[in-house]
């Protein structure tokens, strides 16, 4: 297709056209004569020519493409401006010459833009304009964007005029403090430890993350120290930050009572990735209280139960003992639950048989019977399994509630279980089940019938 059809079809008013235009450009070059009414197709009515420019735009926008390109972030149609941004920060640093020319143009609104779109293509060839800007613009949004752009692209320069932005409005604290902890130099370290007694808990909890990316050896000797009057919202993100300074240098630190306490809390209530740090910081900690934790989120995540599952192993009264209150949950670890108390059991029977006391058995069976309506069909076969395994009188006690359960590969399970035990209860069961509707059930349960009234006679 020669230039002329090229323009004539890109002008076009039938969308078959400009995107038979548009695709031309796979196979070659968006030249200088074709790069505005290309990137101008981002704002075509059409979805499809919009999609297939965004699309060329993509896969092959020059820096004269991109001159054309960034203006489209003044637009007051928020999506063509999302995206003009998004092509843009796909681009790479191929678009930003355009973005740092066109800050000297555009409003606040728009240097708020382009400021976000250049720390997210993190060219550190930017940072000297963010950094002028910031030094001069009044606007709020715009000098939170600065700080957070020069903290991504890791501006070195900038780190004594971040300082000073600190003290001047208490908005701008959490993202200057985020942007110290990117740079991470000396002063940065210095500065942070130096403010963190006097400031508030959001102010803190940018700290504490800014320290664990920051950090040198005895900064976590520092923020052992702070979970002794920490506010309880900062435990988690404490532990986080010992964690990682703790691997990055190798150097763990003894678990005092604080911080069993901490990593306690962090096990029960953190969230996963905080839970994984106090798991790694708690080493050989063994003690009834940790085991109580570990106990209780055993179950909700593989990884977690990986960690965990070697120290409940060498604890199985504990395991016993422990576990059938939070059984009586029915809750969603509960299968983890089950599958541990059935693998500790079975690994233990010696200890089991002659250890358990009787009103530990019984707490043990009424927590498992309560997994017998879980959600989850899974756990509510291994609750099946243990209770005739552990006593079968209390497994046909439950026999009503098991003939209740809707899933087909369950009550073939129960069948198995059934054919072993020799009781008119069982028998009743299996007389239920022969009636079922799925064929496979009733012709397996009249065949056991059939099979016990033959071996009575």
């Amino acid at each position: 297709m020669n230039k002329e059809t090229i323009l004539l079809k890109l002008r076009s008013t039938d969308p078959s056209e400009k995107i038979e235009a548009i695709n031309t450009f796979f196979d070659e070059d968006i030249t200088e004569e074709y790069a505005a009414e290309v990137t101008k197709m981002i704002t075509d009515s059409d979805k499809g020519v919009r999609n297939a420019a965004a699309s060329i735009l993509t896969f092959k926008c020059d820096q004269k493409a991109c001159k054309e390109l960034v203006p489209f972030i003044a637009s007051e149609d928020i999506s063509i401006r999302n995206l003009a941004g998004e092509i843009l920060i796909k681009n790479g640093s191929v678009s930003v010459p355009s973005l740092v020319e066109y800050l000297d143009k555009g409003n606040d609104d728009d240097k708020k833009f382009i400021i976000d779109v250049l720390g997210l293509i993190e060219d550190s060839s930017a940072a000297p304009k963010i950094h002028e800007i910031m030094n001069v613009n009044k606007n709020d949004n715009v000098l939170l964007a600065c700080l957070e752009a020069l903290g991504r692209l890791k501006c070195k320069e900038a780190v004594e005029d971040i300082i000073v932005k600190y003290d001047e409005n208490e908005l701008f604290k959490p993202t200057c403090i985020e942007a110290l902890g990117s740079i991470g130099t000396s002063l940065c370290l210095e500065f942070i430890v130096e403010r963190y007694l006097i400031e508030d808990e959001l102010t803190k909890y940018s700290m504490i993350e800014a320290l664990g990316q920051l950090g040198l050896p005895d900064s976590i000797e520092f923020l052992v120290q702070q979970l002794e009057e920490c506010e309880p919202s900062l435990i988690t993100p404490t532990v986080g930050a010992i964690y990682s300074l703790a691997e990055r240098y190798a150097i763990y630190p003894v678990v005092n009572d604080r911080l069993k306490s901490a990593l306690i809390e962090t096990i029960r209530e953190g969230e996963l990735g905080y839970k994984r740090a106090a798991l790694s910081l708690a080493g050989e900690l063994r003690d009834k209280e940790y085991l109580g934790a570990i106990l209780h989120v055993y179950g909700i995540d593989y990884g977690l139960d990986e960690q965990i599952k070697a120290k409940l192993f060498n604890e199985p009264l504990f395991v016993i003992e422990n576990t059938p209150p939070l059984l009586l949950r029915n809750d969603k670890n509960s299968l983890g639950l089950l599958t541990l108390v059935r693998d500790v059991i079975f690994n233990n029977v010696e200890i089991f048989e002659a250890d358990v006391e009787p009103s530990a058995m019984q707490n043990l069976l009424n927590g498992i019977a309560e997994n017998l309506t879980n959600s989850d069909e899974e756990a509510r076969k291994t609750s099946m399994e243990l209770l005739f395994v552990l006593d079968v009188e209390t497994g046909l006690l439950f026999l009503d509630t098991m003939l209740e359960d809707d899933n087909m590969w369950n009550k073939i399970r129960l069948l198995e279980m059934l054919e072993e035990v020799n009781d008119e209860r069982a028998d009743n069961a299996l007389r239920t089940l022969s009636g079922d509707q799925e064929s496979m059930i009733s012709e397996r349960a009249a065949t056991i019938l059939e099979n016990r009234t033959v071996s009575n006679l």
